[in-house]
This record gives structure tokens, sequence and C-alpha cells, in this order.
């Protein structure tokens, strides 16, 4: 996770996501969305606020 805020990830249906906060709170928000190659959708959905999840995706950004 360290350094992939703002790069580009190649999804397993074939089209590139840019990792910034909107694909990162639909990720929480609903793991199977888009998922990146290579990986199996495994994340469960977890019953987070809106705030909670804010600070996950600030705490992802600061990861460099």
């Amino acid at each position: 996770m360290v350094g992939i805020y703002g790069k580009p990830e190649a999804m397993t249906e074939g089209s590139a996501v840019t990792v910034d906060d909107a694909y990162i709170t639909e990720s929480i928000k609903v793991p199977t969305a888009k998922v990146v190659k290579g990986f199996n959708p495994i994340m469960p959905v977890i019953a987070l606020t809106d705030a909670e999840i804010k600070d996950l995706v600030a705490f992802v950004a600061s990861l460099k």
C-alpha cells in the first residue's frame, strides 16, 4: 500500500484506475466494485461511518 496513492492500477476486467480518494472510498464501501489485477476479491464489507472512511483514505494517502 505504500506509495500507491495517485498512481494507476490495472483492474481485473482490463481497465486502469488511479488510486485516489474516490477509488479508495469505493473500495471500502463496495470491495468487489473494482478489483486490482492479480488480487482475489476477498475484502469483506465493513460497516464504517463516513468519518472513519475519510480517516482511512487520509491514512492511505499519507503512506509515501
